[in-house]
């Protein structure tokens, strides 16, 4: 009896151990600790993206209309992290943003990194090279951001607010319900992404979200929709209800579809550049300078009609 108390006492305290070393590690390899699923999409509040969020809060460089909303995780932010106002990274980020480093480049850049020592774990691609202006200043960026998360003891902030982004992983479980986007996705385009991830930003961005996509140096494909609130009150952030969700899942995953067909047909895609010139300023107000950027932009407005029409009926077209 005694040997068989024993053997139980000593299988829990193994079973224990190892939940606590695989959480532990799933910290440690860049995965967000904070983090829950709603069918196939995986969601969470990401340190990295957070991490990033604090040096762009701190920089007080903001994209227009994006500054992030005053609420008391912004101020718990700010009071935590102000002694650390001018530390180089947030130099390097307001110079590099202000050099063309913006919108989507920072965070897309940001998913390139492990955690927490923010080493590059996959090789930047061309295009974040071009935005950053060179590969030197994103090994830089990681650089001083790693130095930057430890001196402020930065891992320390994001654990003390887990039940608050736990809350806003909730919200978005409710708002998504049953509905399968990824499944409406794929039926349309075909087989898709090795796996889909929402990540929240509270403090990143207002209204709207950002669709990178990384592929391992296996080829798997790994796409994200990272998302800014739609508004906020003083301690609560909204997300949206499920039309939100579904309109930027549609949108910022269409990304990972649509993207490579024109980037794989970008000579004849170039064929017709010059239908840029009238539209250009219009479009660079919007954060797409480039023809080939507004090629996919206009294909994923299509795509997102397309899918409203077939999934949620024609006269939604005509909303």
């Amino acid at each position: 009896m005694k040997k068989s108390i024993f053997f139980l006492a000593f299988f829990i305290f193994l079973t224990a151990l190892i939940l606590l070393s695989n959480g532990s590690q799933a910290f440690a390899t860049g995965e967000a600790e904070i983090k829950k699923s709603a069918g196939r999409l995986n969601i969470s509040v990401d340190p990295r993206i957070e991490l990033l969020s604090v040096v762009r809060l701190l920089s007080g460089v903001s994209e227009k209309g994006h500054a992030a909303y005053d609420t008391v995780y912004k101020k718990a932010a700010l009071d935590h992290f102000k002694k650390f106002k001018k530390h180089p990274a947030v130099e390097l980020y307001k110079k590099m943003t202000t050099s063309g480093f913006s919108y989507d480049a920072p965070p897309s850049a940001m998913l390139h990194l492990s955690w927490p020592d923010l080493k590059v774990k996959i090789p930047f691609t061309d295009y974040l090279i071009t935005r950053a202006r060179g590969v030197e200043n994103l090994n830089k960026m990681a650089e001083l951001f790693a130095d930057f998360a430890k001196k402020s003891d930065f891992e320390a902030f994001y654990k003390s607010n887990a039940d608050f982004y736990g809350s806003l992983l909730d919200g978005a479980i409710k708002a998504i319900g049953k509905n399968d986007f990824a499944a409406q996705l794929e039926s349309y385009f075909g087989p898709g992404p090795n796996s889909y991830n929402i990540i929240l930003a509270p403090i990143l961005r207002r209204q709207g979200g950002y669709g990178p996509s990384v592929k391992s140096p296996d080829g798997r494909l790994d796409v994200y929709n990272i998302m800014g609130p739609i508004g906020a009150d003083e301690k609560n952030y909204d997300f949206g209800g499920t039309e939100n969700y579904r309109s930027l899942v549609w949108h910022e995953f269409g990304h990972s579809f649509v993207n490579p067909l024109t980037e794989m047909n970008s000579a004849e895609v170039n064929l017709y550049k010059k239908l840029f010139d009238p539209i250009a300023k219009q479009m660079a107000e919007q954060a797409y300078p480039e023809w080939q950027t507004s090629v996919n932009e206009h294909i994923i407005r299509a795509v997102c009609a397309r899918l409203s029409a077939i999934n949620l009926g024609e006269s939604e077209l005509y909303e």
